[in-house]
């Protein structure tokens, strides 16, 4: 599945079923309908270029409204992956936290949401409306061309998003188990077996340390996007975009470890530049010692045994080996 995805590109055209058609053109004459054209028969559209992967297709769509107006937007298809049967769900969710953020953004905001203009979760389909922006990975090339200031402003910003995210949901989010204890404990205890060190009794008793030291502050939850990276962030000169929400109600500092620990171990090409674009990203966040915070160590090592996981089930030695070996560094500073 990751091979498959790291060969898709896009298309000139493609074809969707029927039932996505009317899908996106009632999503298109809602659309009309609701910046003032009456007259929603006259929308015409056609699919500019598409994209398949193993379990999503992405459609392109340029769209005539009618009274001289047009529109880009994307229709997103899902089918269910062997480890996902829950896909409606998590559809479903996607489609209530993005509307729910779109609400409660105040204005003047980092952070924005592209409108969504029609979905269903019975098919796995949603239709949204294009931004003006660049996905963040452009913001690799300002590193890759010499453009510092460039490159920071943009990794500022999204800090100031992901803390901008948390600040909207003090009082909204339901209860987050994901930092509970057994959780914490269930997840290095799946990665032991595959740790070079084999101190487990340390290992451990650093993860309880941690979790003291997390559950004596205040252990709100925090809405959060659940996957923040570079093609689900676009970045225009006014907002931060985000796409693609699958999970919210998560402890502090979720986003921030997870994007902080997929710059690590996923952007090989930029690690010289990891530590200056996490520092600036914790500092946008408003927290540049954040890498101290237990919950985020927490959410870290979390993730990093989840790695770990995935890499053994692929039988991939040489991810293994180097997540082994991050997971060892930051469970007994070695």
């Amino acid at each position: 599945m990751r091979g498959a995805r790291s060969v898709a590109h896009w298309r000139e055209g493609g074809h969707i079923d029927l039932s996505y058609e009317q899908l996106l053109h009632e999503g298109l004459q809602s659309y009309a309908r609701s910046i003032g054209i009456i007259d929603t028969d006259q929308v015409r559209w056609q699919i500019g270029r598409s994209l398949e992967r193993p379990y999503s297709s992405v459609y392109h769509v340029n769209a005539a409204l009618g009274a001289g107006s047009s529109v880009v937007c994307y229709l997103k298809t899902f089918r269910v992956p062997p480890d996902r049967p829950d896909m409606e769900r998590r559809l479903r969710d996607r489609v209530l936290r993005s509307r729910w953020l779109a609400e409660h953004v105040g204005k003047p905001s980092v952070v924005a949401v592209p409108p969504i203009l029609a979905s269903d979760p019975d098919q796995l389909a949603i239709v949204f409306l294009a931004v003006e922006g660049e996905p963040l990975g452009k913001a690799w090339n300002y590193l890759v061309r010499g453009r510092i200031r460039s490159a920071r402003e943009q990794f500022l910003r999204v800090g100031r998003a992901i803390r901008e995210i948390e600040s909207l949901s003090l009082q909204e989010a339901e209860p987050s188990s994901y930092l509970d204890r057994p959780n914490v404990r269930e997840a290095i205890m799946d990665a032991l077996p595959y740790l070079e060190d084999g101190d487990a009794h340390r290992m451990l008793e650093r993860v309880d340390e941690l979790y003291h030291l997390f559950a004596r502050k205040e252990s709100q939850s925090y809405f959060s996007h659940g996957d923040v990276n570079h093609s689900n962030v676009l970045l225009d000169r006014d907002h931060v975009y985000l796409i693609d929400f699958d999970l919210s109600s998560r402890p502090v500092t979720f986003d921030l470890s997870l994007f902080l620990l997929r710059l690590e171990l996923e952007r090989p090409a930029f690690r010289p530049w990891s530590d200056a674009i996490a520092t600036w990203t914790a500092e946008g966040y408003g927290a540049p010692d954040i890498r101290s915070d237990p919950a985020f160590a927490l959410v870290r090592l979390i993730k990093l045994s989840d790695s770990i996981m995935a890499a053994a089930s692929r039988e991939d030695q040489r991810r293994l080996g180097r997540y082994v070996s991050i997971l060892e560094k930051s469970l007994l500073g070695s």
